[in-house]
Protein backbone atom coordinates (compact mmCIF):
# COMPACT_ATOMS: atom_id res chain seq x y z
CA UNK A 1 0.00 0.00 0.00
CA UNK A 2 1.62 3.23 -1.12
CA UNK A 3 1.65 6.25 1.47
CA UNK A 4 -1.45 8.06 -1.00
CA UNK A 5 -3.49 4.92 -0.28
CA UNK A 6 -2.59 4.69 3.07
CA UNK A 7 -3.60 7.97 4.01
CA UNK A 8 -6.98 7.82 1.99
CA UNK A 9 -7.57 4.38 3.78
CA UNK A 10 -7.17 6.52 7.46
CA UNK A 11 -9.13 9.37 6.30
CA UNK A 12 -11.74 6.76 5.56
CA UNK A 13 -12.11 5.30 8.57
CA UNK A 14 -11.71 8.34 10.56
CA UNK A 15 -14.31 9.83 8.85
CA UNK A 16 -16.87 6.97 8.59
CA UNK A 17 -19.13 5.53 11.21
CA UNK A 18 -16.34 2.49 11.54
CA UNK A 19 -13.70 4.11 13.49
CA UNK A 20 -10.39 2.53 12.56
CA UNK A 21 -9.24 2.90 15.85
CA UNK A 22 -12.46 0.83 17.40
CA UNK A 23 -10.31 -2.27 15.58
CA UNK A 24 -8.65 -3.48 18.50
CA UNK A 25 -5.16 -4.44 17.90
CA UNK A 26 -2.32 -6.31 19.56
CA UNK A 27 -3.76 -7.44 23.10
CA UNK A 28 -1.96 -10.57 22.63
CA UNK A 29 -4.15 -11.35 19.25
CA UNK A 30 -2.25 -13.42 16.82
CA UNK A 31 -1.24 -11.92 13.29
CA UNK A 32 0.33 -13.16 10.16
CA UNK A 33 3.42 -10.48 9.62
CA UNK A 34 6.78 -9.99 9.78
CA UNK A 35 9.83 -8.33 12.18
CA UNK A 36 12.48 -6.34 11.65
CA UNK A 37 14.99 -6.26 14.19
CA UNK A 38 17.69 -3.41 14.62
CA UNK A 39 20.53 -6.00 13.75
CA UNK A 40 19.08 -5.71 10.28
CA UNK A 41 17.17 -9.76 10.64
CA UNK A 42 14.31 -9.65 9.17
CA UNK A 43 11.96 -12.83 10.12
CA UNK A 44 8.07 -13.67 8.98
CA UNK A 45 5.87 -15.89 10.86
CA UNK A 46 2.65 -15.27 13.45
CA UNK A 47 3.13 -12.13 15.87
CA UNK A 48 1.22 -10.97 19.10
CA UNK A 49 2.71 -7.87 20.68
CA UNK A 50 1.32 -6.17 24.18
CA UNK A 51 2.52 -3.08 26.11
CA UNK A 52 4.26 -3.31 29.58
CA UNK A 53 4.88 -0.67 31.85
CA UNK A 54 8.31 0.24 30.57
CA UNK A 55 8.78 -1.30 27.27
CA UNK A 56 6.49 -2.85 24.85
CA UNK A 57 6.95 -7.05 23.94
CA UNK A 58 6.43 -8.99 20.88
CA UNK A 59 6.53 -12.26 20.27
CA UNK A 60 6.86 -14.27 16.84
CA UNK A 61 6.21 -18.29 16.53
CA UNK A 62 7.80 -19.57 13.19
CA UNK A 63 7.98 -23.02 12.15
CA UNK A 64 6.48 -23.34 15.76
CA UNK A 65 9.18 -21.98 18.11
CA UNK A 66 8.70 -18.96 20.22
CA UNK A 67 10.50 -15.63 19.75
CA UNK A 68 10.89 -12.73 22.61
CA UNK A 69 11.91 -9.36 21.73
CA UNK A 70 10.58 -6.08 23.23
CA UNK A 71 10.79 -2.89 21.35
CA UNK A 72 14.19 -1.85 22.22
CA UNK A 73 15.66 -4.74 19.60
CA UNK A 74 13.14 -3.95 16.99
CA UNK A 75 13.17 -1.17 14.27
CA UNK A 76 9.74 -1.75 12.64
CA UNK A 77 7.44 -4.66 12.37
CA UNK A 78 4.05 -5.34 10.29
CA UNK A 79 0.36 -7.53 10.35
CA UNK A 80 -2.04 -8.22 8.07
CA UNK A 81 -5.04 -7.51 10.18
CA UNK A 82 -8.02 -9.40 8.46
CA UNK A 83 -10.82 -8.11 10.19
CA UNK A 84 -10.13 -4.79 7.97
CA UNK A 85 -8.12 -6.52 4.87
CA UNK A 86 -5.30 -4.49 5.43
CA UNK A 87 -1.26 -4.29 6.49
CA UNK A 88 -0.76 -2.23 9.28
CA UNK A 89 2.93 -1.18 10.52
CA UNK A 90 4.17 -0.39 13.75
CA UNK A 91 7.79 1.43 14.52
CA UNK A 92 9.60 0.86 17.41
CA UNK A 93 10.70 4.06 19.09
CA UNK A 94 12.43 5.94 22.11
CA UNK A 95 9.55 8.23 24.19
CA UNK A 96 9.86 10.33 26.75
CA UNK A 97 7.13 10.45 28.56
CA UNK A 98 8.88 12.89 31.76
CA UNK A 99 12.08 14.64 32.24
CA UNK A 100 14.82 11.76 32.70
CA UNK A 101 12.65 8.28 31.57
CA UNK A 102 12.40 7.02 28.49
CA UNK A 103 10.61 4.03 27.60
CA UNK A 104 10.36 2.33 24.06
CA UNK A 105 6.68 2.12 22.82
CA UNK A 106 5.39 0.28 19.34
CA UNK A 107 3.67 3.12 17.14
CA UNK A 108 1.44 2.45 14.64
CA UNK A 109 2.25 4.68 11.33
CA UNK A 110 -0.52 6.71 10.17
CA UNK A 111 1.15 8.79 7.76
CA UNK A 112 4.47 7.67 6.45
CA UNK A 113 6.52 10.76 4.67
CA UNK A 114 10.52 11.33 4.38
CA UNK A 115 9.93 14.64 6.43
CA UNK A 116 6.98 13.72 8.79
CA UNK A 117 5.33 10.46 10.27
CA UNK A 118 2.00 10.46 11.90
CA UNK A 119 1.68 7.71 14.36
CA UNK A 120 -0.71 6.79 16.98
CA UNK A 121 -0.69 4.81 19.97
CA UNK A 122 -4.35 2.94 20.62
CA UNK A 123 -4.79 2.28 24.19
CA UNK A 124 -8.21 0.59 25.80
CA UNK A 125 -10.20 0.97 29.14
CA UNK A 126 -12.85 -1.32 30.38
CA UNK A 127 -15.87 1.06 31.02
CA UNK A 128 -19.19 -0.17 32.86
CA UNK A 129 -21.88 0.98 31.08
CA UNK A 130 -24.66 2.26 33.11
CA UNK A 131 -28.06 1.93 31.28
CA UNK A 132 -30.78 4.05 33.75
CA UNK A 133 -34.20 4.17 33.85
CA UNK A 134 -36.54 7.36 34.99
CA UNK A 135 -38.10 6.79 38.01
CA UNK A 136 -39.90 9.75 38.01
CA UNK A 137 -41.66 8.77 35.01
CA UNK A 138 -42.32 4.88 36.48
CA UNK A 139 -43.67 6.92 39.54
CA UNK A 140 -46.33 8.81 37.56
CA UNK A 141 -47.20 5.79 36.00
CA UNK A 142 -48.12 4.03 39.37
CA UNK A 143 -49.67 6.56 40.45
CA UNK A 144 -52.49 7.11 37.51
CA UNK A 145 -52.71 3.66 38.42
CA UNK A 146 -53.28 3.75 41.98
CA UNK A 147 -57.21 4.01 42.48
CA UNK A 148 -58.96 7.05 43.25
CA UNK A 149 -60.52 6.74 46.72
CA UNK A 150 -56.82 5.56 47.98
CA UNK A 151 -56.07 7.65 50.80
CA UNK A 152 -52.14 7.26 51.14
CA UNK A 153 -49.62 10.10 49.61
CA UNK A 154 -48.92 9.28 45.94
CA UNK A 155 -45.19 8.68 45.24
CA UNK A 156 -44.14 7.55 48.93
CA UNK A 157 -46.64 5.37 49.92
CA UNK A 158 -46.47 1.61 50.86
CA UNK A 159 -48.53 0.83 47.64
CA UNK A 160 -45.38 1.13 45.43
CA UNK A 161 -42.44 -0.59 47.71
CA UNK A 162 -39.95 -0.51 44.65
CA UNK A 163 -39.14 3.40 45.77
CA UNK A 164 -39.43 2.92 49.40
CA UNK A 165 -35.58 4.70 48.86
CA UNK A 166 -36.49 7.32 46.16
CA UNK A 167 -34.39 8.62 43.95
CA UNK A 168 -34.24 10.17 40.28
CA UNK A 169 -33.02 7.27 38.52
CA UNK A 170 -32.85 3.72 38.95
CA UNK A 171 -30.00 1.33 37.39
CA UNK A 172 -31.45 -1.42 35.41
CA UNK A 173 -28.19 -2.60 33.49
CA UNK A 174 -24.82 -2.88 33.66
CA UNK A 175 -22.08 -4.20 31.37
CA UNK A 176 -18.50 -3.64 30.73
CA UNK A 177 -17.66 -1.66 27.66
CA UNK A 178 -14.10 -1.26 25.81
CA UNK A 179 -13.55 2.26 24.49
CA UNK A 180 -10.71 2.91 22.77
CA UNK A 181 -8.32 5.24 23.50
CA UNK A 182 -6.54 7.38 20.16
CA UNK A 183 -3.58 9.55 20.87
CA UNK A 184 -1.59 10.94 17.77
CA UNK A 185 1.75 11.42 17.68
CA UNK A 186 4.56 12.97 15.60
CA UNK A 187 8.17 12.63 14.51
CA UNK A 188 10.90 14.04 12.31
CA UNK A 189 13.91 13.03 11.33
CA UNK A 190 15.72 15.28 13.67
CA UNK A 191 13.19 14.93 16.92
CA UNK A 192 11.92 12.38 18.54
CA UNK A 193 8.08 10.98 19.09
CA UNK A 194 5.91 14.14 20.38
CA UNK A 195 2.40 13.68 21.71
CA UNK A 196 0.18 15.83 19.41
CA UNK A 197 -3.07 15.84 21.67
CA UNK A 198 -4.10 14.13 25.06
CA UNK A 199 -6.00 10.27 24.86
CA UNK A 200 -9.18 10.92 23.22
CA UNK A 201 -12.13 8.06 23.42
CA UNK A 202 -13.66 6.88 19.84
CA UNK A 203 -16.80 5.48 21.00
CA UNK A 204 -18.90 8.60 19.85
CA UNK A 205 -18.74 10.08 16.83
CA UNK A 206 -17.71 12.58 15.43
CA UNK A 207 -14.13 12.18 17.06
CA UNK A 208 -12.52 15.67 18.53
CA UNK A 209 -8.89 15.19 20.17
CA UNK A 210 -8.71 16.27 23.23
CA UNK A 211 -6.24 19.07 23.90
CA UNK A 212 -4.72 19.24 20.56
CA UNK A 213 -0.77 21.17 20.85
CA UNK A 214 -0.88 23.31 18.02
CA UNK A 215 2.26 24.19 19.56
CA UNK A 216 4.23 20.90 18.45
CA UNK A 217 2.53 21.37 15.08
CA UNK A 218 4.03 24.80 14.56
CA UNK A 219 7.44 24.12 15.61
CA UNK A 220 7.89 20.82 13.49
CA UNK A 221 6.53 22.75 10.16
CA UNK A 222 7.87 26.41 11.11
CA UNK A 223 9.81 26.21 7.89
CA UNK A 224 6.67 26.25 6.08
CA UNK A 225 4.52 27.38 8.55
CA UNK A 226 2.63 30.23 6.21
CA UNK A 227 2.05 27.68 3.44
CA UNK A 228 0.60 25.32 6.20
CA UNK A 229 -1.86 27.83 7.50
CA UNK A 230 -3.32 28.35 4.16
CA UNK A 231 -3.58 25.00 3.04
CA UNK A 232 -5.70 24.77 6.80
CA UNK A 233 -7.87 28.12 6.24
CA UNK A 234 -8.61 27.09 2.63
CA UNK A 235 -9.90 23.62 3.00
CA UNK A 236 -11.30 24.54 6.48
CA UNK A 237 -9.34 22.41 8.81
CA UNK A 238 -9.73 21.41 12.21
CA UNK A 239 -6.84 20.29 14.33
CA UNK A 240 -9.20 18.47 16.90
CA UNK A 241 -10.34 16.55 13.82
CA UNK A 242 -8.24 13.03 13.26
CA UNK A 243 -8.33 13.40 9.82
CA UNK A 244 -7.68 17.07 9.42
CA UNK A 245 -4.44 16.35 11.27
CA UNK A 246 -3.44 13.58 8.76
CA UNK A 247 -3.84 15.53 5.63
CA UNK A 248 -2.11 18.46 6.52
CA UNK A 249 0.75 15.77 7.81
CA UNK A 250 0.64 14.95 4.35
CA UNK A 251 0.11 17.80 2.66
CA UNK A 252 4.04 19.00 4.49
CA UNK A 253 5.54 16.13 3.44
CA UNK A 254 4.61 16.72 -0.37
CA UNK A 255 5.70 20.70 -0.42
CA UNK A 256 8.82 19.27 1.37
CA UNK A 257 9.57 16.81 -1.61
CA UNK A 258 8.88 19.39 -4.08
CA UNK A 259 11.17 21.84 -3.21
CA UNK A 260 13.53 19.03 -2.71
CA UNK A 261 12.94 17.95 -6.08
Amino acid sequence: MTSKQLLSFFLFFFSSGTLYGQTEIGKWMWYEGGVELKTGTQMQGYIKFSSEATNDVLQIYINNTPFDYDARQIRLFWVYDERINTMRTFYALPYFPAKNKVEFRFFEALVEGEYMLALQKLEYDVKQNLVYENRAVIQENIDKAIPEDYSGIKGFSSYNPLFTNFASFQVIEANNVTVPYLTIYLITPTTFVQRYNEPTPMNTQPVYLRNPQKKVLQELMQDEEKRINAFITKNRLSLRKPGDVLRIVAYFNEIKQQAAE
